[in-house]
């Protein structure tokens, strides 16, 4: 009988961990905190249950540090990537998988300017 328990313990949790939004740290950069700086721009956009969420930042070093250490702690976690460096810039595609929605982060960097996006349904987000 515990074993049966355990095991319906274990799938009940197994299921609630699936749920649980991916805490991408990337998202961290559209938390309001860079709406008045200069050199940032944001944009989000929601459209037919699509999310689609854009920071440019340019002459600003620390922020552009700070966006390239969110995207790569977030590279460890991806399921699929691809890095490109050449011609004085670099980018980084990555994807994730939540509640079966794919989401998609890019990044791009050429000189003392990046640009990252965040693309997918709200459901993924959840």
């Amino acid at each position: 009988m515990k074993r049966i328990v355990f095991i319906i313990s274990f799938i009940f949790l197994s299921l609630s961990a699936l749920a649980i939004a991916p805490r991408l740290e990337v998202e961290t950069l559209f938390d309001g905190q860079y709406n008045k700086e200069k050199n940032v721009r944001i944009t989000i956009t929601r459209n037919h249950g699509e999310l689609f969420r854009v920071i440019h930042v340019s002459g600003n070093s620390g922020i552009i540090k700070l966006i390239e250490d969110c995207v790569r702690k977030d590279l460890l976690r991806a399921e699929k990537s691809v890095e490109q460096e050449g011609d004085g810039g670099s980018s980084i595609l990555m994807q994730f998988v939540n509640n079966g929605e794919t989401i998609k982060i890019g990044l791009q960097k050429n000189g003392d300017s990046a640009s990252l996006f965040i693309k997918g349904s709200e459901k993924a987000f959840k």
